[in-house]
């Protein structure tokens, strides 16, 4: 499954998953309060214990859109998995059980408590006896007693019938289901649980104009004669029963083929003609996948389906994906941002995930870490070195974030609170990155080796990390129990210090090391260091594994250079205490993206920049990755003397490739008082990138605020994310009072991120508006955190309360020591102390509607 477990976190930093301008502008406040993870000791979640082997599962369902049920027949073949038993205990959340039978008996005696059903068989069945259970049952997924509301899945429904009576305009009637982690005992009985495989048949009845998808491959499509058709499904290859689904709707069907398997794409009417610019790399990567594992894919087929209002980011249901509607990109969005990241993520899990599945959700990080590894395989295949390194820089930093939110725990945890809270950036984002760091550690060829022996040895079961780590050391010859229990049985990562120390005949790198965590570990880091000397480079193999320790290179003369941890994998947050010639050197002459990516971070924060940290930065916006560009013209210093930058900027104002360049070149130019650069930002209006509009829209807000105004009035309707936050920004910053309906209506509407954009902004705009307007603004928000149904909506109407808060206490005390000054007559006092309450009222108003939210 993608993630989506940084959506939470995303909120909470307002950053990559909801607009990438933040980053080019700066402008935006946490949106959030930080997470916070309750030090809690949570029991032992073991692997579920196997009393009966679920062999067969046979279905066939209808449905009653109107109620949003689901009539099911369900037939279960078993055999005691080794132990005799005469009871079979299912999975079955919140169904009405009609009859429980034995296939060639008679009806069974059951117990059920409204999530589990506790069968009575009709004698002992021994080790390697089958059986064959019938039930008859309706699924109620929206009257369930109890959904606990997810963070990577946002409900636990499993069955969700959208727009189901067809009265939404512009929304289409659809079913489909989400089964991970244990959802899908929602619409069928079944052992739900990971460590449990089945093969898997099954028939829907659903009106002709709707198509009706299943994994496996199609049996037949009979017409019923009655407005309905059944379409029946089969999948002969075990898998685990999260892994079934149905997706039921009206869908363009776009044919594509690997190896004369079935590679299609199933999108919205409108999307059409984008699908293959979406999904169209999926052949490629279906036979690099293949090749540089040495493991076949081994299902049907392989479709993607994009559905409404889904409950995640995308599911990796085997040979059926599922992706939410965000993933349907026009042509103008595509330019921006693309999710082929996502398409390669869902199709790793294939092997990692579906073919090979974690037996246990303490275990998620085998099949987690592996996706988004993959994402990172497929930039580097696809795209070359920078591309790979771009995406473990961005896991990095999105595992650091988590971890600076509180969160830090072991990868493989047996003691977490629920499955869900395993769904985070440490199984996503951490575990990739130990996955690039383990590559590092072994080599290539051994890498790649060990886990095609994974695969092959533990194909169509399920396994926990110690499998992993058996297969790398049957392969390599090696005891790896070191790097496992550090990266995957422990929390926290390493923070180090780096200094050097030169004599007239080497240099020595002083290194120090801590943990992020109290009471870790001293980690054991292998890395290599690189002197550069002269036009010489001498690379050093070290271990670093002590809580101090100095390693001593011979040189013959200074070195320009000293790099540390030359392949830039190690996951560790580092002090790196080298001088400012060091850093231009490093950004100048570093072999790999990230030399010159980590150097650039640090020149463009140095306050007060020398001659030479200016001419580093200019040589940066000339350089040939836009990664590289996008930094150094979001953090320019911009100087109207500075004509060299300034003509190398408004070049890639215009013409850089990459929309996100475009933008951040924007951006800074409209840093600069000069009338003649307008004309830039005019022209961007009209390109068809919505992230250059965006930046545009800002550029002119100040030195043309009318026609700010205008365009952003004719785009409030387009529904493009980078829009509505560059729409948001310049009313509050430059919008009238008319303009409160604006985010009223945005805080109403049916995107959740566009309600929390829409009451963050109103919040910034009602913080210059006049005590009166401001204190019915305050009443919407305090309403919006009491009624919204969002996950996030106390704590984004909270701290949008706190910004009209901390304004007005700010107006008031400035006009406090206005009062104290002296030229003002008495009246003139007694106006402004009577204002000056006007705006501590406010403040105070806003204070109480924070404690009427309450947690």
């Amino acid at each position: 499954m993608k993630k989506i477990w940084y959506l939470a976190l995303a909120l909470v930093l307002l950053s990559a998953c909801k607009t990438s301008k933040d980053s080019l502008v700066g402008k935006n406040e946490v949106l959030l309060d930080e997470m916070k993870v309750v030090g809690k000791k949570y029991p032992y979640r073991a692997a579920a214990e196997r009393i009966n082997d679920l062999l067969h599962t046979s279905l066939k369902v209808s449905f009653d859109w109107k109620k949003q049920h689901l009539f099911g027949e369900a037939t279960l073949t078993l055999s005691p998995y080794f132990y005799p038993t005469k009871e079979l205990v299912l999975d079955a959340k919140g169904m009405d059980i009609n009859k429980i039978s034995l296939v060639g008996g008679g009806d069974l005696a059951y117990e059920y408590n409204g999530s589990q059903l506790v069968i009575a068989l009709d004698k002992t069945y021994k080790r390697g006896e089958e059986y064959s259970v019938y039930l008859n049952y309706v699924s109620k997924p929206n009257e369930l007693t109890k959904a606990s509301g997810l963070v990577a899945i946002t409900d636990d429904k499993g069955l969700y019938f959208i727009n189901p009576l067809g009265e939404e305009k512009d929304k289409p009637m659809q079913i489909w289901t989400q089964g991970e982690p244990e959802s899908n005992s929602v619409w069928f009985p079944t052992i739900d649980k990971p460590n449990e495989r089945c093969t898997q048949e099954i028939t829907m009845t659903v009106e002709n104009k709707f198509l009706a998808m299943s994994n496996g491959y199609l049996v037949s499509d009979i017409d019923n004669g009655d407005g309905t058709h059944s379409v029946t499904w089969k999948q002969d290859k075990a898998h685990a029963p999260y892994l079934f689904m149905m997706a039921i709707g009206e869908f363009a069907q776009i044919k594509d083929e690997w190896n004369g398997m079935s590679v299609d794409y199933f999108v919205e009417k409108e999307y059409e003609n984008v699908a293959r610019e979406i999904f169209g790399e999926t052949p490629a990567m279906l036979s690099y996948f293949s090749e540089v594992l040495g493991v076949n894919y081994e299902w049907d087929k392989y479709w993607q389906v994009c559905v409404r209002d889904y409950v995640s980011g995308a599911m990796e249901n085997t040979s059926a994906v599922i992706f939410g509607e965000f993933v349907q990109r026009d042509a103008r969005e595509l330019l921006d941002e693309d999710h082929e990241d996502i398409v390669s993520h869902e199709l790793f899990h294939h092997w990692f995930g579906d073919l090979v599945t974690c037996e246990s959700w303490a275990n998620l990080p085998l099949n987690e870490s592996f996706a988004t590894y993959g994402e990172v395989m497929w930039r580097e295949h696809r795209y070359g070195d920078n591309e790979k390194l771009r995406k473990v820089y961005e896991d990095m930093q999105g595992y650091f974030a988590e971890a600076a939110s509180g969160k830090q725990v072991d990868m493989i945890r047996y003691h977490h609170d629920t499955a869900e809270d395993m769904f985070d950036g440490h199984s996503y984002a951490k575990g990739g990155t130990i996955l690039n760091m383990l590559r590092e550690v072994v080599g290539d060829e051994a890498f790649f080796l060990s886990l095609k022996t994974y695969l092959e040895d533990n194909k169509f079961q399920s396994v926990e990390i110690h499998n992993l780590r058996l297969a790398f050391e049957k392969v390599t010859g090696r005891d790896l129990n070191w790097f496992f229990d550090q990266w995957f049985l422990s929390a926290g990562h390493p923070i180090l210090s780096i200094d050097y120390e030169y004599t007239e005949n080497s240099v020595v790198v002083k290194m120090r090391q801590e943990a992020s965590v109290e009471d870790a570990l001293v980690y054991t880091l292998p890395f290599r260091i690189d002197v550069y000397e002269g036009n010489n480079v001498t690379g050093y193999d070290v271990i670093f594994h002590q809580k101090e320790q100095s390693f001593e290179f011979p040189t013959k003369t200074k070195p320009l250079w000293v790099n540390v941890d030359a392949e830039k994998s190690l996951l560790a947050e580092i002090a790196n205490n080298q001088s400012e010639d060091n850093w231009i050197f490093q950004f100048m002459n570093g072999k790999n993206l990230l030399d010159k990516y980590y150097a650039l971070e640090y020149l463009v924060n140095i306050e007060e920049p020398s001659d030479k940290v200016v001419d580093a930065l200019r040589f940066a916006l000339k350089d040939d990755y836009w990664y590289i560009q996008e930094l150094a013209a979001a953090s320019y210093p911009i100087d109207e003397n500075d004509k060299e930058a300034i003509a190398s900027l408004k070049y890639l104002a215009e013409n850089a490739s990459k929309t996100d360049v475009r933008a951040a070149a924007i951006i800074t130019l409209s840093l600069l008082e000069d009338d003649e650069l307008e004309a830039i930002y005019v022209k961007a209006l009209d390109h068809p990138s919505y992230r250059v509009n965006s930046a545009a829209l800002e550029a002119i807000m100040y030195s043309n605020p009318e026609l700010s105004l205008k365009k952003a009035e004719e785009w409030e309707n387009i529904e493009n994310y980078e829009l509505i936050d560059a729409i948001g920004y310049i009313y509050s910053e430059i919008g009238g009072e008319e303009k409160a309906s604006y985010f009223e209506k945005m805080a109403k509407s049916e995107e959740e991120y566009d309600r929390y954009y829409g009451v963050y902004y109103y919040s910034m705009f009602l913080a210059r508006m006049s005590p009166s307007l401001a204190q019915d603004g305050i009443a919407f928000i305090e309403k919006f955190g009491l009624n919204d149904k969002g996950d996030y909506s106390k704590n984004v109407a909270k701290s949008s309360l706190r910004r009209i808060k901390m304004a007005f206490e700010g107006q008031a005390e400035a006009m406090k020591m206005e009062m104290g000054s002296t030229g003002l007559s008495k009246a003139q006092k007694l106006a402004l102390e009577a204002e000056m309450l006007d705006y501590m009222n406010v403040a105070d108003i806003a204070q109480e509607a924070i404690a009427h939210i309450g947690e």
